[in-house]
């Protein structure tokens, strides 16, 4: 038997004694000497089924406790200290377009219905976030299910599950935002552009996409310093179809006034 060293999918150095081809994914892999004999298997399929029976237990969880979401929220949300305190009634407004917004904000909180969404745009600094952490708390406080989170926190938790053993997992994240009753995406549009060799964002606005389409017909709140063409054109082959779902069933305000942290450190 020809035996030699190799390293495997972690990077450890183990004997391989021969390789086998696996036909789903058209890759050799190679097979391994252990104490209890040879063993070995396609990296993919392992992979593959690994995410299968996440999937498995999270439709157990979801069964047994309409709760299961609640660590992973907690596991998820980071808010900066300016916002801890924030309430659409300590919220100033201080023209007609903040009014608006507030005055609308207190009625998509009245009569929340699990579907309609809201998208606050504007330039920054005018109360977006405040508004939208107000709308998160609010709606907990009245028993929904629900996560404030930055578009590049989102970002960060999909790449964390690619590291060599972590416990989160894709799967889980994502059954996460689309389950729960109000997804709030703080600040979209703010993530590091990485283009491709046609000048589009590619990784990210896949991930994007996702959110968003596993979003359908489910509220979701979202607020961004850009205009809607704006993301359309940063988010490449996916930003209409980003921008669709986003707007889908959507009330939009628009912010405008004076740099709202400035106006309150006066």
């Amino acid at each position: 038997m020809d035996i030699k060293t190799v390293k495997d999918d972690l990077g450890i150095s183990r004997e391989s004694v021969g390789q086998e081809y696996c036909d789903k994914h058209d890759k050799e892999y190679h097979l391994f000497k252990t104490r209890v004999g040879v063993s070995g298997g396609c990296p993919d399929c392992f992979k593959e089924q690994i995410a299968a029976e996440d999937r498995e237990i999270v439709k157990k969880a979801v069964k047994k406790s309409e709760h299961w979401q609640t660590p992973y929220i907690n596991l998820f949300e980071h808010v900066s200290s300016d916002l801890k305190d924030a309430k659409v009634n300590n919220y100033e407004a201080s023209n007609e377009s903040q009014k608006q917004a507030k005055k609308a904000i207190i009625k998509y909180i009245k009569t929340f219905d699990g579907e309609r969404s809201l998208v606050l745009s504007g330039e920054p600094g005018l109360g977006k976030s405040h508004l939208s952490y107000a709308i998160t708390k609010a709606l907990r406080q009245n028993g929904y299910k629900t996560l404030f989170i930055k578009s590049t926190e989102i970002l960060d938790l999909i790449k964390s599950t690619y590291q060599t053993g972590e416990t989160l997992t894709e799967s889980r994240i994502f059954e996460v935002i689309k389950t729960i009753d109000c997804l709030v995406v703080d600040d979209l549009g703010s993530e590091y552009s990485k283009p491709t060799l046609d000048g589009n964002e590619s990784w990210a606005s896949d991930i994007l996409y996702k959110v968003f389409d596993g979003r359908l017909n489910k509220s979701t709140v979202v607020t961004t310093n850009y205009a809607h063409q704006d993301l359309v054109d940063k988010y490449g082959n996916n930003g209409s179809r980003i921008i669709s779902r986003m707007l889908d069933r959507a009330d939009r305000m628009r912010l405008e006034g004076d740099d709202y942290r400035i106006h309150n450190r006066k």
